[in-house]
């Protein structure tokens, strides 16, 4: 068992397999993976009369930290075989079940893990909040939706800050007066293909490195993001591509940042991302005078997309001295479809997050991109965001650029964006949704007060496009349409503390719900997949509303009895 689901493990039980494992893990943190595996397997083989827990696990994290989750998985289930509270395998096995898209058990999972350590709560917390962001298939237009804009919403002012507690002079590039925009295939094919060699493993880089470095002095704690210094060279793809967008998209100067943040994401095409901000997780001030929470912020936040996908949707609200999510409805926003090749910039103190295609439903299909966050001046603080370490982890050597070769991709890369403008990057327009009719559906990303409208899902994987959201216009057009009956204004504007009840949607209930606009609210039909519609006065409970948890009727399904049957 792992220390507190650390690294280390624990120590053996018998003296020959002990000494096998400590010699194991000691080549599997000098980077050695070849020799590390012939001795995990080893000690497996020493204690197959009578197999031992800690073998078995051990062999398990060899293949987590080698990334070979199909072979870990089964290393998993049989260490929790033989020790059904084995905390760490539980961990490991209902993350690898999120990652290849397999919800349900995961969840049931994470849920299992918290019964056996009431701590242990942090993974499932977060994969259920990422389930509560989703467009759902209801008009609001009829519930006072416009009433509740004019109020509330009003359009965005500020300028980026650093942290606005701190304010200083900032110049937006001509690129990106608008604060958010998108271009097409804007990487050329060789650096794109190398990203795909590496997405993955950059994505659970985080989840393994520490059972590298755990014994290294220097080892600072678990890394949440990767940190690439202004002063140094690039030595990866991800790097390469980071440091290219910055010259060649934002024509910024990298000496002018101290550095960018970065990471990979690759998750199920059916789940979202809950709405958040870019921020320095472990900034050192968290005891001084913050307002509403960190107030740090990058200057740009990047979302290079290597497959197509749900939308990023960003939000044209700020944390500032009014409150965390100011105002407290949007009055716009940026919506943009993944697509292979696209990259999104917006500036990194908006308010964001993304949508699932669909809702909950098992898939094995993978949205996968790589995120940039420029910093201007600050450096976001270790050990949340840390350099990454290549040549000592046995699934990341591979990546390691030499300098020549990084001279190389970088040539290319201006090469591309020098090119003809029919193969070179090209600037997506964004389409301005601003009507009634173009938000047939709504949404209230797990954080709003009421539901806003929002374009059916059905209509945005159709066009893939990039699109600005003026839920503001949209409104003004609502209340002076034809045939509009006059209505009483409330002149009170609503509180993040209010949250109406809305409909939720349950795993142990989730069909093909229907997503397109001819979605009929009044039709049972068309509530196949919902449940709990709201009902009664508006912002009785002044309480925060959560949808109730999903799945509560899932179970776990490790199947030991026929792993055994297949063994004998």
């Amino acid at each position: 068992m792992l220390d507190a689901l650390g690294a280390r493990p624990a120590c053996p039980r018998t003296g020959s397999t002990s000494g096998l494992l400590e010699k194991a893990f000691s080549c599997l943190r000098a980077g050695d993976g070849k020799q590390a595996e012939e001795l995990f397997a080893s000690a497996v083989l020493v204690t197959a009369a009578a197999p031992n827990v800690d073998a078995i696990y051990g062999m398990g994290v060899f293949l987590e930290v080698s990334h070979r989750h199909t072979e870990m998985l089964q290393w998993m289930d049989l260490a929790i075989e033989l020790d059904p509270r084995h905390l760490a395998a539980w961990e490991a096995r209902s993350r690898c079940q999120e990652h290849h898209g397999r919800l349900a058990e995961a969840l049931a999972g994470y849920r299992h893990l918290s019964r056996l350590d009431g701590r242990l709560t942090r993974r499932r917390d977060g994969l259920l909040d990422h389930q509560q962001v989703y467009i759902i298939p209801m008009d609001v237009w009829s519930e006072n939706v416009a009433e509740d804009l004019t109020v509330s919403a009003r359009p965005l002012q500020t300028e980026w800050q650093e942290n606005f507690q701190k304010p200083e002079p900032s110049a937006a590039p001509a690129a990106l007066k608008g604060g958010v925009a998108a271009w097409d295939q804007v990487l050329n094919e060789e650096l794109l293909r190398q990203l795909d060699a590496c997405v993955d493993d950059h994505f659970h880089y985080i989840f393994t490195h520490r059972r590298v470095f755990w014994a290294d002095e220097d080892f600072p704690g678990s890394a949440a993001n990767m940190w690439l210094p202004s002063e140094r060279a690039p030595r990866s793809a991800p790097e390469v591509a980071a440091l290219g967008i910055l010259q060649h998209v934002l024509q910024e100067d990298a000496a002018e940042f101290s550095g960018v943040e970065y990471w990979a994401r690759v998750r199920s095409f059916n789940l979202g991302a809950a709405f958040h901000y870019d921020t320095a997780v472990d900034a050192k001030d968290v005891h001084g005078d913050w307002i509403h929470g960190n107030p740090w912020r990058p200057q740009w936040s990047c979302v290079l997309y290597l497959t197509d996908g749900g939308p990023t949707l960003v939000l044209d609200q700020v944390h500032c001295d009014a409150g965390y999510v100011d105002p407290v409805l949007p009055a716009a926003g940026h919506l943009c479809m993944a697509r292979r090749n696209r990259l999104l910039i917006f500036r990194a103190d908006l308010f964001h997050g993304s949508l699932p295609e669909k809702i909950w439903l098992d898939t094995d299909m993978s949205r996968k991109v790589f995120i940039f966050n420029f910093w201007r001046r600050h450096v976001p603080e270790s050990p949340s965001c840390q350099p990454p370490k290549l040549a000592r982890h046995v699934a990341m050597q591979r990546h390691r650029l030499k300098a020549e070769d990084v001279a190389t991709s970088q040539a290319q890369l201006a090469e591309h964006f020098a090119a003809s403008p029919l193969t070179a990057p090209r600037a997506v327009q964004p389409q301005l949704l601003a009507t009634k009719e173009d938000f047939p559906h709504s949404s209230d990303l797990d954080y709003l007060p009421v539901p806003l409208p929002m374009p059916s899902m059905s209509r945005l994987c159709a066009e893939r496009g990039f699109y600005r959201l003026d839920w503001l216009k949209a409104a003004a057009g609502s209340k002076c349409g034809v045939g509009a009956s006059p209505v009483q204004v409330d002149p009170s504007p609503l509180q993040m503390t209010f949250r109406q009840p809305l409909v939720v949607i349950r795993r142990d209930q989730a069909v093909e719900v229907d997503m397109s606009p001819s979605f009929d609210p009044d039709s049972p039909e068309d509530h196949r997949g919902c449940w709990g519609a709201s009902t009664g006065q508006r912002f009785q409970r002044p309480e925060a509303q959560k949808p109730a948890e999903p799945w509560d009727t899932a179970t776990i399904r490790i199947a030991m009895s026929e792993k055994k049957g297949q063994k004998g």
